[in-house]
């Protein structure tokens, strides 16, 4: 039997409510771990850095101690030739 027109049917089923609550969370708890690890996967990568930095550092000044030790032997042996030099020049 159907209601007369323009009437509501009897007894009508409540609406179902689809929640995302817990889709929300999942892709929450999901980000926060991803987070975590991308931060906790991160820091070693850091002090290789800075280890990378130090030994930088002691190249520099090994390449400076190598430079002045080859321009102290290179002024050495240029007086050496000019004193030379001079000596052949004035006979």
């Amino acid at each position: 039997m159907l209601p007369p027109a323009g009437q509501p049917a009897p007894n009508p089923l409540a609406p179902k409510k689809s929640g995302n609550t817990l889709l929300y969370a999942l892709v929450g708890a999901l980000a926060i771990s991803g987070g975590g690890y991308y931060y906790y996967t991160q820091e070693p990568e850091k002090v290789d850095h800075l280890k990378a930095n130090d030994e930088e550092e002691k190249l520099k000044q090994k390449s400076l101690e190598t430079y002045d030790s080859a321009k102290s032997k290179t002024d050495g042996v240029l007086r050496k030739g000019k004193a030379k030099y001079d000596d052949v020049k004035v006979c």
